[in-house]
């Protein structure tokens, strides 16, 4: 197979001549400096303090200690996330180097493909243009987006070529992706199948599915075995943060929301377009899987962008002009000339979104930096050393450390910098931030670290969680089993610090009737003051459910009525309270959290009622469903003399 095969171009059809031949080198020119556009500014991430530093941190501290993904530790990233958070560790580099030069390799063929196709001037700038759209970050945080894209054209180039190359690329790609972000890499490995049995259909040979098939299974197999991976439970705990974080995490859109519009205009252009081509897309099968597989592609990344609506909404316009623009590429003459509108389009709102500017000065820049990038990936030298981070960074109470010292330790509920910047010895709960326990699931997982016996020794606690949630929410049953493992022993200012005890305290759960009620109702609670766990089922209509499956779920608020005559109004995740929540007493602050676990409950302000409201209650159904129980301490005097043990 020679080259030219492989990028799908066939010299035999091209008529040459003077003007086509210079048509051809400017059209060259103009691709250069596209994929010029997209090079990478910068080699390492930044090492830093706060959420998003935190986990990944987080991320490579538990790679190094060989912890297993799906087991002792689950996120949104698998063991391979480090390719795309990208901190300066001790021997990443060599396979950021190999990351890069495959990803970038890939965006070459890409571009070099698109060179053969393009006859004109025109059609070469607005590659140019969707470059730009993407900008240089395609490395980085949009790594699992760039691979999917990469794996997207290795199958369009072997549905159309047989290229075998292009095929082991695209197995390759799409496992890697698998450890990298399964939501994105599951897709991926997925999509391979049908390609490959197209294919074999289209040439009517079974070895050509065999072949392929074994050796994507083996590969998917074999990584599973190298790496730090539980593969059953990595499915299963990645399954249910995916699933939670599209009711936990969302976003509405705000005075952004004009992006949101623009993306649906894009959508719907091309869905009008396959509806009107419906029969001549269902005639031919390979014209079907091209559309079927950038639909998912622009589906799953609407998705990522208007989810969590806030500087996530960039990413439909990095991404969708590319997207449709293999289509486009891959596509018959006939088909072409409809979907160009679409391209137009796309790369119209693409460009205005990503803020890209025709600077001659912004492109020397880029050039820059790039040399920057080449320089630190020769000599492997961040710009800020980590010993020089730490010694700048936020330090925690030296009280703290001096208990602490070389015992396992934990942070609740996110800020892991804190152990990174004083190399604390990590002992992390399997989902490691409060706020990513999306479900009663993920919760039992962290509060099975925290009953079992690979507890960490110490933990330290803070009281804080995001959008505009109840913190006392997240976590429930992990907080419980702080409660009756873990004792206080320090506090400064608002940080607590808990020891495990040698032995547990003992709560004693009663169930009471459960209570049905309706959205804007209060809900009554008990006059007895006691610790009340509640599991609310707050259930979506037809209408909720696909706004949930192609937008966002409603929002849900809880109002808690105090018996003192206050009004608190907060975010009420629907799998959270599903899973079951403390409703009384009142914990807003660390003060109050202090008590909680000191057992000094009787103290807390006290719920005389709750609430649950939604401005969108027609996407919800409006009974409510409520299953009580209380929790009582067992004998004051057994648990006083435990604590006298220790």
């Amino acid at each position: 197979m020679n080259t030219a095969s492989f990028f799908n171009f066939d010299p035999a059809n091209q008529h040459i001549s003077t003007w086509h031949l210079a048509q051809k080198i400017v059209c060259f020119g103009i691709i250069c400096a596209a994929y010029t556009a997209i090079l990478p500014i910068g080699f390492y991430g930044q090492v830093d303090s706060g959420l998003d530093p935190s986990w990944q941190l987080s991320l490579h501290m538990a790679f190094k200690q060989g912890l297993i993904f799906g087991r002792d530790f689950a996120f949104t990233y698998g063991p391979l996330g480090f390719l795309s958070t990208r901190l300066p560790f001790d021997g990443v580099r060599i396979w950021l180097i190999f990351s890069d030069i495959l990803l970038f390799g890939s965006f070459a063929a890409m571009f070099a493909s698109a060179f053969l196709r393009t006859n004109s001037i025109k059609e070469a700038f607005l590659i140019f243009l969707s470059a730009l759209s993407m900008g240089g970050l395609l490395y980085f945080m949009d790594l699992a987006i760039s691979y999917f894209l990469a794996t997207i054209y290795y199958l369009f180039l072997y549905m159309q070529r047989r290229s075998y190359i292009a095929l082991a690329l695209a197995i390759f790609i799409s496992v890697l992706n698998f450890y990298i972000k399964l939501n994105m890499g599951l897709i991926s490995i997925v999509l391979v199948i049908p390609v490959i049995l197209h294919v074999a259909l289209r040439a009517k040979s079974w070895l050509l599915a065999l072949l392929p098939l074994s050796a994507h299974l083996a590969l998917i197999a074999l990584s599973a075995y190298l790496l730090p991976v539980d593969f059953a439970s990595y499915l299963e705990t990645s399954w249910h943060i995916a699933n939670g974080y599209n009711d936990a995490m969302f976003v509405e859109p705000g005075a952004d929301r004009h992006y949101l519009h623009s993306a649906i205009l894009v959508v719907a252009i091309f869905v009008g377009i396959g509806m009107l081509n419906l029969r001549a897309i269902l005639n031919d099968r390979q014209i079907f899987l091209q559309f079927l597989i950038i639909s998912l592609f622009a589906y799953l990344i609407f998705k990522q962008s208007f989810v969590r609506a806030d500087g996530h909404i960039f990413i439909f316009f990095h991404f969708i002009s590319t997207g449709f623009g293999l289509l486009y590429l891959f596509s018959t003459s006939s088909m072409q000339a409809k979907l160009r509108p679409l391209v137009l389009v796309a790369i119209f709102f693409s460009f205005g979104a990503s803020n890209s500017r025709l600077d001659l000065q912004d492109y020397f820049t880029r050039l820059r930096d790039f040399k920057n990038y080449l320089a630190t990936a020769y000599n492997g030298t961040p710009a800020v050393p980590l010993e020089q981070r730490r010694s700048v960074a936020a330090h925690l109470p030296s009280s703290f450390l001096a208990r602490i010292k070389n015992n396992p330790v934990d942070i609740i509920p996110w800020d892991i910098s804190y152990i990174f910047d004083h190399n604390l010895n990590y002992s992390p709960r399997p989902i490691m931030q409060s706020y990513s326990a999306y479900d009663s699931f993920l919760d039992g997982l962290n509060s099975a670290k925290y009953s079992g016996s690979s507890a960490p020794t110490f933990l330290i606690y803070l009281h804080k969680c995001i959008d505009d949630r109840y913190c006392f929410f997240d976590e429930t049953r992990t907080k419980l089993a702080i409660k009756t493992h873990y004792k206080l022993v320090a506090r400064e200012g608002d940080l607590l610090l808990l020891k495990r005890r040698r032995t547990p305290l003992t709560l004693i759960e009663e169930e009471l009737s459960p209570i049905a009620s309706i959205l804007h109702q209060k809900i009554k609670m008990s006059d007895s003051n006691e610790l009340t766990l509640m599991n609310i089922e707050a259930n979506l209509n037809w209408i909720g459910k696909l706004r949930r499956i192609f937008f966002q779920p409603p929002k849900i608020e809880i109002v808690f009525r105090l018996t003192d005559g206050s009004k608190h109004v907060f975010r009420a995740i629907e799998p959270i309270i599903r899973g079951g929540v403390i409703t009384n007493p009142f914990i807003s602050n660390i003060d109050q959290a202090e008590k909680f676990f000191t057992g000094k409950t009787e103290n807390l302000p006290q719920v005389r009622s709750i609430e649950f409201r939604s401005s969108l209650a027609y996407a919800l159904k409006p009974e409510i469903l409520i299953k009580r129980s209380v929790l009582r301490n067992k004998p004051k005097r057994q648990n006083d003399e435990r604590d006298k043990e220790e």
